[in-house]
């Protein structure tokens, strides 16, 4: 199994891809996020789909704005993820497996403006959006569906009521919100140990276009139509 070694690291291909430069660490088998100081903070963006990474984590990154970490096997995001990568804008955490209260670091990530955690057991959560939502005020589009200002405002409200106290106690107790049972949801994703959530992922220009496509659309039917051929794994046709 490949190792994030320097010699690897150094040799793996740095394309330019939409203004951005890319890492690109794709399918290979790779356990673990390491020894990326190497690059002495260069890049951009950070690609490490389809691989068999289990934790989130990541050294003091102030350039890189983008870690893609689709089909992998993550479970834990580290709690130092805000501090060490500050300018981190969009992530990609599809088909992994990710609970409710593993995402409690990426509350911490304020730049967040794009999340995806599609087929995760998190993804059934009633209060998945309204903790991200609520925490991080730079949101727009979590899960391909954009926030709205009265989403926000609504999140922001309860996640500073008794109630959204009570539902963080529990997150950090390392247990599901009172009245959620995500974990147990028909059809959630309940990858293991070392298991990949899925098989399918949209490669960074698709997810490029799919953002494209949220922020340009013309109304609430266009947004639900774009949505829905996601989580059917279909890239949408531009209308």
């Amino acid at each position: 199994m490949p190792r994030l070694t320097p010699p690897f690291l150094l040799t793996s291909p740095t394309p330019y891809t939409l203004s951005l430069r890319t890492a690109s660490l794709r399918s290979s088998s790779i356990p673990a996020i390491e020894n990326l100081s190497v690059l002495l903070d260069e890049i951009d963006c950070y690609d490490l789909t389809d691989n068999d990474v289990t934790v989130l984590e990541m050294p003091r990154l102030d350039r890189c704005t983008e870690v893609l970490l689709g089909s992998n096997a993550v479970s834990s995001i580290s709690d130092r993820l805000g501090k060490n990568v500050p300018n981190l804008k969009t992530v990609n955490l599809s088909r992994n497996a990710l609970t409710m209260p593993s995402l409690l670091p990426l509350t911490e990530c304020k730049s967040l403006q794009y999340v995806d955690l599609t087929f995760n057991p998190c993804s059934s959560s009633k209060y998945l959006r309204t903790l991200l939502v609520g925490l991080l005020p730079n949101l727009k589009v979590l899960d391909y569906s954009r926030v709205t200002a009265a989403e926000r405002k609504k999140a922001q409200g309860f996640m500073k009521s008794k109630a959204g106290g009570e539902m963080l106690a529990d997150l950090r107790a390392g247990r599901d919100a009172k009245g959620d049972s995500s974990a147990a949801a028909p059809g959630a994703a309940k990858p293991g140990a070392g298991q990949k959530g899925g098989k399918f992922s949209f490669t960074e220009e698709e997810r490029e276009k799919i953002k494209a496509m949220i922020e340009g659309a013309d109304g609430v039917e266009e947004v639900e139509r774009i949505q829905e051929a996601v989580r059917k794994g279909v890239m949408p046709e531009v209308a």
